[in-house]
């Protein structure tokens, strides 16, 4: 399987030295700053001590820290052995990196021997199916806070002596508030009511902590301008306000987005996401978005039964949510054969916009959107409820002839962190994502110009979890694609342009590839099926495209059903020449 070479980071760099200069000159030395294109696959846990394959060209490793290996002592930090020491070994291996302290569950034992109180809640099951009963610190209490603050502090004024090309590798420090890196104080219910904390009270520490970060990270001086990273999953209005008020430039983790590639409620959230960064770019702010796949990947049947194949589609998923930084498992970076979802995820990170991306892509699939009543009317169906289990598996057996399945049911009806524990694949969702996994190429009208295929052989291919293909008896025979507006400057005038095309070769038949050229529709390609039932790939420069969209039905590219057997697709790719 080969891939396109990725683009110049000589360029990404020129073209963020350029952009910050502007933001500069325009509104004066910006408090926070992203090191040149950072964005990509980060290894997660083992310390970021693990040494990985040479196909996994990772882009960092974070610096997590819980509280006690930071501070084992009262005021007694190791912080030549726990930040010092990894950020030499980071430089050294080319690597960026991402801070975050972990105060909670493991929080020092001295904090509760000067009294602060210790919450327990009840027993449960984490992710890793693992029972656990953890204990919380009390936030509110002032021992708990002055001892805090003041660990910030130290950290931030270390950091900030060390020399620049140590600094120059952090990208970000992630504010952890409570429970890990999540948004909630504690996990789970205070046994002690006393001890309880309101969604008011939380939102409200929540900005504090965010305040008092920002302060020992963005110092005046210049000598620290990290850019905070807070968990958006436990945002609400005050907490977004306060960022869009306080930060020219942040980042938002978003968990969901992370996790796999069948979420419930997945366009409602993306909508959320893409409103937030609109609100954003609007107050000339950088925003930025990270989220972690994590030990679940060999837990849970979904990912473990075909690891490659659930990386893969969860880099597309991510890459379509705009995911930046995606950290992804060290042991599976190790030890799985995940070197093309990396390099996938590392090509397009960070290239969110169109104007300025140098690569595109539009990967085939159609997912089965339970909340559908258009698509999926209930008088068929079954009420279109997200706890119908009935209704999903309905849609499942009426697809099953092009390879639709609901392999675990019961998963599929609740929320994310529910979906993500199935031992199964399934194929319908709640206000999942609906249509392709995209950026910058769009197929126009994908349901009235080819039909969705789930689990095609050769079915453990990464390739083959979703896939389209041409319908010659319902006259589907054309998919026509279109590039975003502002992708190309000048869409009328030649670019030359690298493309690639990932199709079945399985059975007899023809297809062919066309093109827009100012002298009109061209074909690039015309390809014979060899029926070898494998996956294969065309890859070629077009010296004379144009994008203005005058194709057919607005198209700027176009895949043409050219005799016998319908063509089954997976991906096309293209890169700016």
């Amino acid at each position: 399987m080969r891939t396109f070479r990725p683009f110049s980071a000589e360029l990404a760099a020129v073209a963020f030295l350029l952009s910050l200069a502007a933001a500069t000159l325009a509104q004066g030395a910006p408090k926070a700053v992203v090191p040149p294109h950072p964005w990509g696959v980060y290894a997660w846990g083992g310390g970021g001590k693990d040494r990985l394959p040479a196909d996994m060209p990772i882009k960092g490793v974070p610096l997590l820290w819980h509280w006690p290996q930071l501070e084992p002592q009262q005021g007694k930090f190791a912080f030549e052995r726990e930040v010092r020491a990894p950020l030499e070994d980071a430089r050294a291996r080319g690597y960026y990196t991402h801070l975050m302290l972990w105060v909670a569950p493991n929080t020092p034992q001295w904090l509760y021997e000067l009294g602060v109180p210790r919450v327990e809640v009840p027993e449960r099951t984490n992710p890793f199916r693992q029972k656990v009963k953890p204990t919380f610190p009390y936030y509110f209490s002032p021992i708990y806070q002055a001892n805090f603050h003041r660990t910030i502090k130290a950290l931030g004024d270390y950091i900030a002596a060390l020399p620049a090309d140590l600094k120059e590798r952090i990208v970000f420090m992630q504010v952890a508030e409570g429970s890990t890196g999540d948004g909630q104080p504690y996990k789970g219910t205070p046994l002690d009511s006393r001890y309880a904390i309101t969604e008011e009270q939380w939102g409200k520490f929540r900005c504090e902590t965010w305040a008092v970060y920002q302060k020992e990270f963005q110092r005046a001086d210049g000598s620290l301008r990290v850019p905070l990273l807070v968990n958006g999953d436990a945002n609400g209005p005050g907490e977004n306000a306060w960022l869009l008020e306080h930060c020219d430039a942040f980042g938002v983790k978003q968990g969901m987005f992370s996790h796999g590639y069948l979420v419930s409620e997945t366009q409602e959230r993306l909508e959320r996401w893409e409103k937030f960064r609109a609100a954003a770019h609007a107050r000339g702010a950088t925003i930025f978005s990270r989220g972690e796949q994590d030990g679940e990947w060999k837990v849970c049947g979904w990912s473990k039964q075909n690891p490659p194949q659930a990386f893969y589609w969860s880099a597309l998923f991510a890459l379509h949510c705009k995911l930046d930084v995606w950290n992804v498992p060290s042991d599976a970076l190790s030890t799985q054969p995940i070197g093309e979802a990396v390099r996938l995820f590392n090509r397009y990170a960070g290239y969110n916009e169109p104007v300025g991306s140098p690569v595109a892509f539009c990967a085939l699939r159609r997912g089965l959107d339970a909340a559908d009543t258009k698509s999926f009317p209930a008088d068929r169906f079954g009420p279109a409820e997200k706890g119908n289990r009935a209704r999903y598996l309905a849609i499942a057996k009426a697809f099953a002839p092009l390879g639709a399945r609901q392999g675990d049911p019961d998963k599929a009806i609740g929320g994310g962190m529910k979906n993500r524990q199935a031992d199964d694949q399934n194929d319908v969702g709640w206000g999942i994502l609906a249509g392709n996994f995209e950026r910058h190429l769009t197929q126009l009208k994908p349901d009235e110009t080819s039909v969705g295929l789930w689990h095609v052989a050769p079915a453990k291919h990464p390739y083959s979890l979703f896939a389209r293909r041409f319908d010659v008896a319902s006259g589907r025979t054309v998919m026509r694609f279109q590039i975003a507006d502002g992708f190309f400057n000048q869409p009328a005038e030649p670019h030359p342009i690298r493309l690639r095309v990932v199709y079945l070769d399985s059975g007899q038949g023809r297809w062919e590839l066309a093109y827009a050229s100012r002298e009109g529709e061209k074909v690039a390609r015309s390809v014979e099926l060899g029926g070898s039932g494998e996956w294969r790939e065309i890859e070629l420069t077009l010296p004379d495209t144009v994008w203005d969209h005058r194709l057919a039905g607005g198209g700027d590219l176009a895949l043409r059903h050219a005799g016998g057997v319908e063509t089954v697709f997976h991906l096309i790719e293209l890169q700016r020449q």
